[in-house]
C-alpha cells in the first residue's frame, strides 16, 4: 500500500505541476496580447481584443486536446488485454482524428490572432511573407497539363482555363492559405492511415480487409477536411465527384471501387485475381492530388 500511496502522491504532484505550467502559459499569453495591443494604433484596438479572446480559445482547445490524448493513451493500454494491433491502430487513428480536430480548431483561433497581427504589420508597412513557387522543372508533366505559371497565383501557379480546377480561385491569399492548412492536415491524416495499413499487413489481414478499411477511412478524412472549408469550395468538390465514375459527393464505396478497377483492367485485357484488384484499390485510394498540392505550395512525391 505504501508504494501505491507514494505513486499516487507523485501523480498528484505531477498534475499540480502541470496545472501551474498551464497557468503560467495563460498569464504569459495574456501579457503578450496586452503588450502587442500597446504597439498597434488605436484603430486596431477592437481587432486586438478579438485576438485576445482567440488566445483564450486556443488555450481552452489545448486543454481539450490534452484530454483527448489521455483517451488515446487509455485506448493503447486496452490493446494489451485482447485487441489485435490492427484494431488498436484503427482506434488510435479515430482518436487521433479527434485530436487533430481539436488542434485544427485551435489553429483557426491562432489564425485569428495572426490575422490581427498581420493587419497591424500592414498598417505600419511591414513586408508580406515570401511565397516561393515550386520550380517548374521539379513538376510532373501531367501536373503542368492542368496548371500554368502565373504571378497572380499565391504560390506562383493558377489552373489552366480548360482544367477541372479552373473554377477554383488560387489568387486569393486568405482562401489559399486557409486551404493550405486544411490540405496539410489531410496529408498528415494520410500518413497515419499508411501506418494502419502496415500494421494490418503485419497482422496478416487480407487485401480485401485492408482495402475496405482504407476506402472508408479516406472518405472520412475527406469529410473531416471539408468541415473546415468554405461552402463554395465544398460545393465545387461535390460537383466534380458527382460527375465522376462513382457519382457520389464524397467518394466511392469499397465495392464500387473494386468493380470499377476490375472492369478497367478487363477492358485493357489485364486480368487480375481478386486480391490483385483489392491491392489496386488500396493504391488508388492512397494517391494524393499533386495538382492541388502544387497550387497550394506543397511539394510532394505524389
Amino acid at each position: 500500500m505504501l508504494g501505491g500511496e507514494q505513486g499516487l502522491g507523485s501523480h498528484i504532484d505531477s498534475l499540480q505541476s502541470n496545472h501551474e505550467n498551464i497557468e503560467q502559459i495563460k498569464a504569459s499569453a495574456g501579457e503578450a496580447v496586452k503588450a502587442f495591443a500597446q504597439d498597434i494604433p488605436g484603430s486596431l484596438s477592437k481587432g486586438i481584443g478579438a485576438a485576445d479572446a482567440a488566445v483564450d480559445n486556443v488555450l481552452n482547445n489545448v486543454d481539450s486536446v490534452a484530454n483527448t490524448e489521455s483517451n488515446v493513451e487509455r485506448l493503447f493500454a486496452s490493446s494489451k488485454v485482447g485487441e489485435t494491433a490492427a484494431d488498436t491502430a484503427l482506434a488510435l487513428t479515430g482518436a487521433g482524428g479527434l485530436v487533430r480536430g481539436g488542434i485544427k480548431t485551435a489553429s483557426k483561433n491562432v489564425g485569428a490572432v495572426t490575422d490581427g497581427r498581420a493587419a497591424g504589420r500592414m498598417q505600419v508597412g511591414s513586408v508580406v511573407p515570401n511565397r516561393t513557387p515550386i520550380p517548374v522543372d521539379r513538376l510532373d508533366p501531367k501536373v503542368l497539363k492542368e496548371i500554368q505559371p502565373d504571378s497572380r497565383g499565391v504560390y506562383g501557379y493558377v489552373p489552366r482555363p480548360d482544367s477541372k480546377y479552373a473554377k477554383l480561385d488560387f489568387t486569393d491569399v486568405e482562401k489559399v492559405e486557409s486551404g493550405r492548412v486544411i490540405r496539410l492536415d489531410y496529408l498528415e491524416g494520410s500518413k497515419e492511415l499508411d501506418n494502419v495499413i502496415q500494421v494490418m499487413r503485419a497482422e496478416g489481414r487480407s487485401s480485401e480487409d485492408i482495402a475496405r478499411r482504407v476506402v472508408i477511412q479516406r472518405n472520412s478524412q475527406k469529410m473531416e477536411s471539408r468541415s473546415l472549408m468554405t461552402q463554395d469550395g465544398v460545393v465545387e468538390l461535390e460537383k466534380r465527384n458527382l460527375s465522376s465514375w462513382f457519382k457520389d459527393p464524397v467518394g466511392p464505396s469499397p465495392d464500387q471501387a473494386f468493380r470499377h478497377y476490375q472492369a478497367q483492367q478487363i477492358k485493357n485485357s489485364n486480368f487480375m485475381t481478386d486480391d490483385q484488384v483489392w491491392e489496386l484499390v488500396i493504391k488508388k485510394s492512397m494517391q494524393k492530388d499533386p495538382v492541388m498540392n502544387t497550387l497550394l505550395g506543397i511539394e510532394s512525391k505524389y
